[in-house]
């Protein structure tokens, strides 16, 4: 399928392009919080975390601009392979991984389908990295500005465990908040709202999974913060009717970027 100026190969039963037929601005968002994080930092740097076959990379370099270095971390093989071909054209560098909140051993079992791939319990052993680890690693992207997680679950777990670097680096924030699959991966749910917001993050963007506009919002509101979660909880797999959240946070250093956000969305 085509996505902007480039070709994206889909991996076998992806449903992007059908999403994409219905939702043509699907995951524009990203993008254009990209845009706005980097007029005010040129030389951003973006983390891509479950970057799935490339899509979100070819968004953000679509709105950002080609040479803008985007760390690519995904560890489903599969998609990994999609991902290689899929982000030549683009300034990125690809780190084979499955994130958690620290370097460990699991016994779980890896779920997938119509373009996602999720942990639940089980027997089979995967080995994950903390994004601290990752990031010593690729040392070039320790002052990114923007991260972006969708991992099917594990991202309360991902932004927890990292919570010391976040607190140095201040990065934009914009992750998947998906109830139901939160709790089957035993994350935080809504602790995550309250550590970030003691780090500095009070401000925050939400929009369904479609990329719909719901608002900003104070992330010290615990009663909007609650009535979110429970409002877009997310479905089982295949019961895609059921709405979840995509959150982005400002760092109190960027509420010019949280102004610009919600300016740039409410129009």
């Amino acid at each position: 399928m085509k996505l902007f100026e480039y070709e994206l190969e889909l991996s076998p039963g992806h449903t992007l392009e059908l999403i994409h037929s219905t939702n043509p601005t699907f995951s524009h968002n990203i993008g254009q919080i990209g845009e706005i994080v980097k007029n005010k930092y040129p030389d951003l740097k973006i983390i891509d975390i479950g970057a799935n076959i490339g899509d979100s990379a070819i968004i953000f370099s679509h709105f950002c601009g080609k040479d803008t270095p985007i760390l690519c971390i995904e560890g489903y093989d599969e998609f990994f392979t999609y991902l290689e071909k899929n982000t030549k054209p683009l300034n990125v560098t690809l780190s084979k991984t499955y994130l958690d909140a620290d370097d460990s051993e699991r016994n779980l079992r890896l779920t997938f389908g119509q373009g996602d791939a999720g942990f639940i319990d089980g027997e089979d052993s995967y080995n994950f990295k903390s994004l601290k680890t990752v990031l010593n690693e690729n040392s070039l992207f320790l002052d990114a500005k923007l991260v972006k997680t969708d991992t099917e679950g594990m991202d309360g777990r991902i932004l927890k465990g990292a919570v010391d670097w976040i607190t140095e680096t201040k990065p934009v924030l914009f992750w998947e908040a998906f109830q139901t699959l939160d709790t089957m991966c035993h994350g935080p749910g809504t602790e995550i709202f309250t550590i970030l917001c003691s780090i500095g993050y009070k401000n925050a963007l939400a929009f369904d999974d479609m990329g719909r506009f719901l608002g900003g919002f104070s992330m010290d509101d615990e009663e909007t913060v609650n009535k979110l979660w429970e409002d877009y909880p997310g479905g089982p797999q295949y019961q895609w009717h059921r709405r979840f959240l995509d959150i982005c946070a400002f760092h109190d250093d960027d509420i010019d970027l949280y102004e610009n956000s919600l300016t740039h969305f409410r129009r």
